[in-house]
């Protein structure tokens, strides 16, 4: 069994997949798992294919595993894979409300 993640979901939206998404990971408003430094809708709720629809948290609190170690506070946008790293170039998905030290961590993200 994998981390407990959890969320507090303020605006959740069905998203029409246009390439396969990981559960937990950020997405484009195109329907795809976001790249690195993507702009983000939101985060999925779980894993999926192309062409099928996937819940996806717009606004709200998610946890998520990090991509890098991230600190509290910081703006964070999607790494290569979907996941949260530190706001480098990208454009920005969201805040760490908690830190993570290492990547594989779970990390507490503001999504916005």
């Amino acid at each position: 069994m994998g981390p407990l993640l959890s969320s507090i979901s303020i605006l959740p939206i069905t998203v029409t997949l246009t390439g396969d998404v990981s559960a937990h990971r950020f997405v484009t408003v195109a329907g795809a798992q976001a790249g690195d430094g993507d702009a983000v809708l939101g985060v999925s709720h779980n894993d999926e294919v192309s062409g099928r629809a996937v819940a996806v948290d717009v606004i709200g609190v998610r946890d998520m595993i990090a991509g890098a170690a991230i600190a509290q506070g910081v703006e964070v946008q999607s790494d290569a894979n979907g996941q949260p790293i530190t706001r480098a170039a990208g454009t920005a998905a969201g805040r760490a409300l908690t830190a993570a030290a290492n990547p594989g961590d779970i990390v507490k993200i503001l999504i916005k």
